[in-house]
């Protein structure tokens, strides 16, 4: 998935909303944005991270970049 799309099935969410990843059984905080020239990740850790901290994150580079999920 590319950050571009990620970020567009976001938009209609406020800025008060968390991040949470779902696998299988689990419910996993997304607490760590990292964003490098040709991907990014988005990292679990202990306290889910706000969207309008996440949108902070992401400024205004490029977005044709992959994204990927790490837990």
């Amino acid at each position: 998935m590319l950050l571009e799309d990620f970020l567009q099935l976001l938009a209609g969410l406020g800025g008060q909303n968390v991040l949470y990843l779902q696998v299988q059984d689990q419910t996993l905080p997304l607490s760590k944005f990292v964003l490098a020239r040709e991907d990014c990740q988005l990292l679990c850790g202990g306290q889910a991270m706000t969207l309008a901290k996440f949108r902070q994150l992401t400024g205004k580079g490029s977005k044709s970049i992959p994204l990927s999920f790490c837990w």
